[in-house]
């Protein structure tokens, strides 16, 4: 039977909200509109969309997204009730908060479509690994699943070190920039002074943290040389009280940005010298990939990252960035070292990036792999190198 052309993508988590999951699910569902596939997004507080002009259609959703039970009964209530003929669809669940809805599917009379997929994003496997009983649901779900999607050779790693696959059943979906980025390069601004960018909420795992120890580290004259500024929306406070303690303690020049459209986010990029994401395993959560390290590629930037979970296949080392070690802060400060009194090592890894991006990374191939009927070819899932 071949999979329907019919494709639904369920998240809670989507546009204008900024997130990483909130990215791949917008970027798959373009592909797929794109691709020629009758496409649907159900994502929370989808009225904040109707003035978009989409390619596909959007579901609104009746909760605000924080993926609680509340929540995923209102979701199951709603599928339950959609004029919806599943038996002709393909159902995606693109994030952890229907998954974890998915995974209790024989007991809650959910739809049964003609096709089931997923996309694992790292830390939503950590956790039902951890779990037993959830471990046990997701090795039942798995086997109703036509295609399992993940988002790195890491994460393929880790999930055939404990769950079995179909030949076929697991793919390699890495996701990629969205449109805009890659015209970031020809844009670029001059200023006097160096400029450091992360994009990511502000949270302990992110890392910003060991980037102001390691700009702390660098020679007097060196570390005024830098500017670093912080994208990304706060809700931890007393860890930001920690960042501006920081700030203080090494006397650096600290830009909280807060949050801020997807729309404004490359002239952020065109504005900086140097990306930055000094990741580190926080619990059972973890970098699956990053895709603002391919975002900062894309627009050229010479990227710095740890080398942790799927990070090490977003950023070649010494081809479009360099790579330490997660945690470690005076490697992170030899590296920006490096990337401050070197400008030909800028130039060179920043304009590697827009190709290396191209080549490794595409969403048509994610929804080729994903939802066509084509058997995708055998892939290989190799740890990543260092990565924890």
């Amino acid at each position: 039977m071949s999979a329907p052309r019919s494709v639904h993508l369920l998240t809670h988590e989507f546009y204008p909200r900024r997130g990483g999951i909130a990215t791949y699910t917008l970027g798959l569902a373009l592909a797929a509109a794109e691709a020629g596939y009758e496409t649907h997004v159900w994502a929370p507080q989808a009225h904040e969309l109707s003035a978009q002009d989409w390619p596909f259609t959007i579901h609104e959703l009746p909760f605000p997204g924080r993926e609680d039970w509340s929540d995923r009964w209102a979701l199951r209530r709603t599928l339950r009730s959609a004029a919806v003929d599943w038996r002709q669809a393909q159902i995606c669940l693109v994030d952890p908060g229907p998954l974890r809805l998915w995974l209790y599917q024989p007991w809650l009379d959910l739809p049964q479509p003609a096709a089931l997929s997923l996309v694992l994003h790292g830390s939503e496997l950590n956790r039902c690994i951890r779990w037993p009983h959830r471990h046990l649901l997701l090795k039942a779900l798995l086997r109703r699943a036509r295609r399992v999607g993940v988002v790195s050779n890491y994460v393929g790693h880790t999930y055939l070190r404990h769950y079995a696959a179909r030949p076929g059943q697991l793919v390699r979906v890495p996701g990629a920039p969205l449109p805009g980025f890659q015209q970031v390069q020809a844009e670029r601004e001059e200023h006097p002074r160096l400029r450091l960018l992360t994009v990511a909420r502000i949270h302990r795992r992110k890392g910003q943290h060991r980037v102001m120890q390691a700009l702390g580290l660098l020679p007097p004259d060196l570390r005024r040389r830098w500017d670093y500024l912080i994208v990304g929306p706060s809700r931890d406070t007393a860890y930001r009280s920690e960042l501006e303690r920081l700030a203080r303690q090494h006397g650096l020049r600290v830009n909280f940005a807060g949050a801020v459209p997807d729309a404004a986010l490359p002239q952020f990029y065109a504005a900086a010298d140097v990306f930055v994401l000094a990741s580190e395993p926080h619990g059972a959560s973890v970098e699956g990939l990053g895709l603002v390290l391919l975002e900062a590629a894309a627009a050229g930037l010479p990227v710095l990252g740890t080398r942790t979970g799927g990070i090490p296949e977003a950023v070649a080392h010494n081809v479009n960035g360099l790579l330490v070690s997660p945690g470690n802060v005076t490697a992170l400060a030899a590296a920006l070292e490096r990337l401050t009194t070197d400008t030909a090592l800028r130039h060179r890894l920043g304009q590697a990036g827009p190709e290396w991006v191209r080549t490794h990374f595409s969403w048509q191939r994610n929804v080729q792999a994903l939802f066509s009927d084509d058997v995708p070819p055998p892939c290989n899932f190799p740890p990543a190198t260092g990565s924890n």
